[in-house]
């Protein structure tokens, strides 16, 4: 007879047996990722604030308001 459903437990096999490195490794990958897109982030919003001054800049040279 089957095991009942235990939405729980991975369905991979990859339970406790599995081991606590392959958890750790997972966990770094994907803190990996999220650093790699913190920093993308944060290139993004020093682009966006350099755009901004030379809009204002460009904007003050054409006496515009």
């Amino acid at each position: 007879m089957s095991e009942p459903y235990d939405p729980y437990l991975p369905r991979n096999g990859a339970g406790p047996a599995a081991g606590p490195s392959q958890g750790n490794a997972k966990t770094a990958a994907i803190q990996a990722q999220i650093d790699d897109t913190v920093g993308i982030m944060r290139d993004n919003i020093t682009k966006v604030a350099e755009r901004g001054e030379r809009l204002d800049s460009l904007q003050d040279k054409t006496g515009a308001s």
